[in-house]
């Protein structure tokens, strides 16, 4: 098997969805290709830093070309030889350091405020199909405690539907986000529909960093397709607010949430 071949079947390799004997050829040319265990050292690096950082991050598939190239062009650099001071820099010692750059670059662009993790997109897609059905609501109703009484037995955990002063309830539905299924609880104002999606906590902490202080919470705070989207968690389960507003309007809403 050539270093192309095995550059073709890496992801699978990663994922350890190629069949056995493949899987064998694959391992038989990364003993003795240096090149191509680098590339595998970086991929499973960045697919690890990526799970650790934010576990619904999805990559785009050109971040991942650019660091290939650039350990490419550092591999050929190394083959040449760079001369610096009294001795030569080989591939064994530029490509790791070229990883370790590389990788941090990574974890820069993952934690950026600008990145929008895929988690927070479905929600935002959830809320928009409410906003262009007719009737969106599993459970219509205008009582909270209906509401809570409905959402709860369809699911394996309590839901809360807190008061939002300004907001009237107007109904639910179950929702599956992710890896999650929860709850979406639905408001309104006026003409404006307003969604929180209520889901069961999983691991310790929220799956993005947070990027906002709402007090003494921290929260994360996201503009997607012209709709605000604020995360935070409380007490075993993660909240999620999305509306059609200013990002400021938005936090005033989750805060009255918090209180109630």
């Amino acid at each position: 098997m050539e270093c192309l071949d095995v550059q073709k079947q890496l992801d699978m390799f990663l994922d350890d969805e190629l069949s056995p004997t493949t899987r064998l050829l694959v391992e038989e040319h990364l003993r003795d290709c240096p090149q191509c265990r680098s590339r595998v050292e970086v991929q499973q690096q960045i697919k690890q830093l990526v799970k650790a950082s934010a576990r619904s991050v999805r990559a785009p598939a050109a971040l991942r070309q650019r660091i290939l190239t650039a350990i490419d062009q550092q591999e050929e650099a190394g083959r040449r030889g760079i001369r610096f001071g009294q001795g030569w820099l080989r591939p064994r010692v530029l490509v790791p350091a070229v990883i370790g750059v590389l990788v941090f670059a990574t974890f820069l662009w993952v934690t950026s405020t600008g990145f929008t993790p895929h988690l927070v997109r479905e929600v935002v897609e959830h809320h928009v199909h409410y906003l262009r059905v007719r009737t969106p609501a599993g459970i219509v109703s205008s009582d909270i405690d209906t509401v809570r009484r409905w959402l709860s037995t369809q699911l394996a955990f309590p839901v809360p539907v807190p008061t939002i002063p300004g907001l009237n309830v107007v109904g639910g539905n179950i929702e599956t986000v992710g890896d999650w299924k929860g709850a979406a609880i639905l408001y309104r104002r006026g003409d404006q529909i307003f969604s929180l999606f209520i889901l069961p906590q999983q691991g310790e902490s929220l799956p993005f960093s947070t990027n906002r202080r709402l007090g003494t919470r921290s929260v994360y705070v996201n503009r997607v397709k012209g709709y605000t989207a604020v995360f935070w968690q409380d007490e075993g389960i993660f909240c999620g607010f999305v509306g059609h507003l200013p990002e400021e309007q938005a936090l005033e809403y989750v805060r009255k949430a918090l209180q109630a």
